[in-house]
């Protein structure tokens, strides 16, 4: 969603109230949990909301692998 508000500011657009039995709160809040990714990709240039550290995945996703090591995919 970051990179289509990015790519797209003008057209990319959130979806407005009502949705199930809230008529005040947006629907991604709801969906969410809170207003936190709505509000960080609608203020944030490029800041990533995670980053991952590929060593670790790596060694954590080691065993559950079907097809080789996870060191391939870290290229």
């Amino acid at each position: 969603m970051q990179s289509l508000h990015k790519l797209w500011p003008q057209e990319f657009r959130w979806l407005s109230p009502p949705y199930e039995y809230e008529t005040e709160k947006p629907p991604i809040d709801i969906l969410y949990g809170s207003d936190r990714l709505r509000t960080e990709i609608s203020t944030t240039d490029s800041t990533p909301l995670c980053e991952v550290d590929i060593e670790s995945w790596s060694e954590a996703v080691a065993d559950s692998l079907l097809y080789g090591s996870a060191d391939r995919l870290v290229a």
